[in-house]
C-alpha cells in the first residue's frame, strides 16, 4: 500500500505500509509491541522483503524509527519501531541512525484518542536529538513507524526534521488505516 502525499499540512513526502489496519493486523502489532513476539518479526520481515527493493529508497541518507520516550522505553523495555527500522534497514541496505530525533515528553496513548485530540496530545513532543541537527540537514530521512492512522504521529515527526532542513521525509509503516 503506497500512498504520495500531496496535501500541505503534511510534513512528509510518501508512505507505504504493508497492509490496511485491520483485525490481522492489530493483532499481528499488538503480539509485537505490547507481548515482545518476536516471531512476528520474521512475517514482517519476510513481507517487507517481497514490497521493498534496494533501489527504491537508495538515495535516502538514514532510516530512523519514531522514537519512544524513555519512560515508555523503560516500561516496555524495547522500541518496537526501532526493531522495525534496523530490520528495514538490513533489507533495504540503507543506513539505520537511532539518535536524530527524540520524544521529549511522556505523553498518552494516542489509541483512543481522534485526530485533534491526537494533535493536541503530540504538539512538540519530538525533537532534533541533542548535538544531532547537523545530521539532519540536506539529508533525505525514511521514519519508519508501525501503525499509521490519522498521522499525526509521523506528521508531527516529519515537521521537526523538515523544520531542521531535512530535503525528504518518506514513511514506512506495517498497517495503515
Amino acid at each position: 500500500m503506497k500512498d504520495s502525499c500531496v496535501n500541505k499540512e503534511h510534513h512528509y513526502h510518501s508512505t507505504r505500509s504493508l497492509m490496511e489496519y485491520g483485525n490481522v493486523a492489530k493483532d499481528l502489532i499488538a503480539q509485537f509491541k505490547f507481548y515482545a513476539n518476536f516471531e512476528v518479526l520474521k512475517l514482517f520481515k519476510n513481507w517487507f522483503s517481497c514490497i521493498l527493493n534496494d533501489s527504491e529508497y537508495s538515495d535516502m541518507d538514514y532510516i530512523i524509527p519514531v522514537p519512544l520516550h524513555k519512560e515508555r522505553l523503560k516500561a516496555r523495555g524495547y522500541n518496537q519501531t526501532a526493531i522495525l527500522a534496523k530490520t528495514i534497514s538490513r533489507i533495504i541496505k540503507v543506513k539505520y541512525h537511532s539518535k536524530i530525533l527524540i520524544k521529549n515528553k511522556n505523553t498518552i496513548s494516542q489509541s483512543n484518542l481522534g485526530k485533534e485530540a491526537r494533535e493536541k496530545n503530540l504538539k512538540n513532543t519530538f525533537a532534533p536529538y541533542p548535538g544531532n541537527i547537523h545530521l539532519i540537514k540536506n539529508k533525505k530521512i525514511l521514519l519508519v513507524d508501525d501503525i499509521i492512522t490519522t498521522g499525526t504521529t509521523i506528521n508531527e515527526c516529519s515537521k521537526v526534521l523538515m523544520h531542521h532542513k531535512a530535503s525528504q521525509v518518506n514513511v514506512i509503516s506495517i498497517a495503515r488505516r
